[in-house]
């Protein structure tokens, strides 16, 4: 997780809410507060990849703020709590029945999961030391993996994955251009070179 206290504060400063996407962090914890409870809103995926994942698409908003969290299940249906009866122009957003039943399936094990997975990255990392860059933990953080992601010499990362699927370890580049790359965001004017440091990243 980011620093979220910090986050909060400017927000605050500004009267501005704060939703957090914790599709990859959903599990992890800082300071002892849960990814998807350190702001107004915590929204996530229940894409299979993420850590609590499902068979297909859905995912869950989750808030304190009784108001908020009436006007969200309105938005969920169509635009309203009562059948017929619309105070937002909405959508159908609902989860099917289907992957609530995966999701509900998964919860009971999730936190054991969860458990497991910080002492596998841990793992990975104490064996990867020196070979590559891995994720790092900051204090009061836990860590969920939702991606082990290696950061390798520049020109090596090719070779690397070449030589991962060749002994059948499951390897992807998961975001290989910026956001300023992609050409939705043309009109912003921005071009490789503007945001060094990412573009280091995704290459």
């Amino acid at each position: 997780m980011p620093e979220m206290e910090k986050r909060n504060a400017i927000a605050c400063r500004h009267n501005i809410d704060v939703i957090e996407d914790t599709a990859q962090s959903f599990g992890a914890s800082r300071n002892g507060v849960k990814s998807y409870g350190a702001s107004l809103v915590g929204s996530t995926s229940f894409f299979p990849a993420t850590p609590l994942g499902c068979y297909g698409d859905c995912g869950a908003l989750f808030t304190d703020d009784d108001e908020l969290a009436e006007t969200l299940r309105a938005i969920r249906t169509h635009g309203g709590i009562k059948c017929h009866y619309h105070t937002h122009v909405s959508t159908n957003g609902r989860f099917d029945s289907m992957q609530a039943a995966v999701i509900l399936g998964n919860w009971p094990g999730f936190e054991g999961e969860v458990q497991q997975r910080g002492e596998i990255g841990a793992r990975y990392s104490e064996l990867l030391n020196g070979q590559a860059v891995t994720p790092s933990v900051s204090n009061g953080n836990t860590h969920v993996y939702a991606k082990f992601t290696l950061r390798v010499d520049e020109g090596k990362r090719d070779e690397i994955v070449s030589g991962m699927k060749e002994a059948d370890i499951p390897v992807v580049v998961y975001y290989p251009k910026c956001f300023h790359e992609q050409p939705v965001f043309e009109h912003l004017g921005y071009s490789y070179g503007d945001f060094p440091e990412s573009e280091k990243v995704s290459r």
